[in-house]
């Protein structure tokens, strides 16, 4: 970068940059919060949500914010993406959205899809436009719509209200994808058949997916084994990487090494 276009926007100890544009630093044991070259907040702690809303601490009480004005405080404050936010009170956490309580528990959460779960002794219950879908442990939404839980220590996976995999863990991937483990082994389902399997599967959303077999990963695209080694990935524009005998390789979609170090 030229030196000469660099700007000098902040000034102290545990400079950070959000990802909306916000940024914090801290001086003399105080964090400062900034938005548009000016102090929105400020405390014990600070911190930017990607949805424009932040929170500051003070005095051990969070304070969340929205367009300035404050709409919870207490502890475990979070804003989620969906506009959804919790607080908690006296040991109980609360479900927050358009202004109304929707769940409370021991803990409560909200997924980007408008799903919700809560927590009460120990069991979890997943919601669905007020409905609830599952219970149990381990239970979790998908932003692609399914849905897994666990009881008496089998995993399932929903799927428009059909199971369509279960074992000792089972994951649903954004593209459509799935796996499940059994008896130390997984497998990756693709339109319903299975695509590989190993110590451990992975999808990504180009099509590529990657299997482990004997602590060695392998890279599979369009059925063709293209990298094999360690900390292998794939991005989306077609790049891959993977790590063998020390050194990295960064590789683009023609095959060809960008870079290794």
């Amino acid at each position: 970068m030229n030196k000469d276009k660099q700007k000098h926007i902040a000034n102290g100890e545990y400079v950070y940059s959000f990802k909306n544009g916000d940024y914090s630093y801290r001086k003399d044991g105080v964090y400062h919060l900034i938005r548009a070259g000016k102090e929105i907040a400020s405390g014990e702690f600070v911190y930017s949500y990607d949805n424009g809303d932040y929170k500051y601490e003070n005095d051990g009480i969070e304070h969340l914010m929205r367009d300035g004005k404050e709409i919870a405080s207490g502890a475990a404050v979070w804003s989620f993406d969906n506009g959804d936010y919790r607080y908690r009170k006296d040991g109980v956490e609360y479900l927050i959205r358009a202004g109304k309580e929707i769940a409370s528990g021991e803990s409560v959460h909200s997924y980007y899809n408008g799903d919700y779960r809560y927590e009460k002794d120990g069991v979890e219950y997943l919601l669905r436009a007020g409905q609830e879908i599952a219970s149990g442990e381990a239970v979790h939404s998908y932003d692609n719509g399914d849905y897994r839980y666990r009881k008496d220590g089998v995993e399932y996976l929903i799927r428009a209200g059909k199971e369509i995999a279960s074992g000792d863990y089972v994951w649903s991937f954004d593209n459509g994808e799935y796996s499940y483990k059994k008896d130390g082994v997984e497998y990756l389902i693709r339109a319903g058949q299975e695509i590989a399997s190993g110590e451990d599967v992975y999808s990504f959303n180009n099509g590529d997916y990657k299997d482990r077999k004997d602590g060695v990963e392998y890279l599979i695209r369009a059925g063709q084994e293209i990298a094999s080694g360690e900390d292998v990935y794939s991005y989306d524009n077609g790049d891959y990487r993977y790590r063998k005998d020390g050194v990295e390789y960064l590789m683009n979609k023609e095959g060809e090494i960008i870079k290794q170090s």
